[in-house]
């Protein structure tokens, strides 16, 4: 996560990319407060983005390459 990056939402959604270089980056592509908003999102292409537990009640799991969210 990036310092100083006011977050509007509990859940996150980090995109991956690799550089040219090689280097990988994560970059946040979305702040919401709706976990299942960030999982539909996260399962349109889930080699390369992430749902991340920011503030929120939930957190979430990858099974049969599919993102799915647990209570905490």
């Amino acid at each position: 996560m990036t310092l100083g990056v006011d977050y509007i939402g509990k859940y996150s959604l980090l995109e991956s990319k690799v550089l040219k270089n090689g280097k990988q980056i994560d970059m946040p592509v979305l702040h919401t407060d709706n976990c299942r908003e960030v999982v539909w999102y996260a399962n349109m292409d889930p080699e390369h983005n992430t749902p991340v537990n920011v503030c929120g009640e939930r957190d979430f799991y990858k099974v049969g390459g599919k993102w799915h969210s647990f209570e905490l």
